[in-house]
């Protein structure tokens, strides 16, 4: 009799020692989601402030490269950052990168992000992947005082920086490991 109740006490141990561990998980996970969503918020902050301003940019291309180069090398997450004209029609673009000139700019018009942005003022693409590096593009519109949409502005970010978020997760610190999926489970 005494076996019987000292393996049905360790069973019961092991099983609340299980979910104690599937609750830190849970925490862990939730703590993690939480800090990279606020890495996102702060990235549409830095397109929030260029939207704001956009109507200051010099309408001269040459300065206003230079006035986005500058927004682009002030962040190191992004990778590309494009001003988009209400018609569609690209205004500006740095890419961290190659050089883009007047006749890289393109026709944004019909695509997804352009019709989202300017029908719901704020844009986030699925992950995609370009020279074995993950990526995402964040878009946001730029409306009048009177609500009138503007155009919009464009930011690819590299999503390799959403590492720094688990590295500092206290289980990886801890030995254990940590790591961010995509929406199809692929390891990013």
């Amino acid at each position: 009799p005494l076996l019987l109740v000292m393996s049905q006490t360790i069973i019961k141990l092991q099983d609340v020692q299980r979910e104690g561990a599937l609750l830190q998980e849970k925490r862990i996970a939730v703590s993690a989601a939480r800090e990279i969503s606020e890495f996102i918020r702060l990235q549409f902050g830095t397109l929030d402030s260029l939207a704001a301003t956009h109507r200051f940019l010099p309408q001269e291309f040459e300065l206003r490269q230079e006035l986005l180069e500058q927004l682009l090398f002030n962040n190191d997450s992004f990778v590309d950052i494009s001003l988009v004209n209400s018609d569609g029609f690209e205004t500006g673009r740095v890419d961290r990168i190659k050089t883009i000139t007047r006749s890289d700019l393109g026709d944004e018009s019909a695509t997804e992000r352009f019709v989202v942005v300017q029908e719901f003022g704020y844009f986030i693409s699925r992950l995609f992947w370009e020279s074995n590096k993950p990526f995402f593009v964040i878009g946001r519109g730029i409306f009048s005082s009177r609500n009138f949409f503007q155009g919009a502005v464009f930011a690819q970010v590299d999503a390799r920086i959403m590492q720094e978020v688990v590295n500092r997760l206290s289980v990886v610190e801890e030995g254990g490991r940590a790591y961010i999926v995509d929406q199809d489970g692929i390891v990013v």
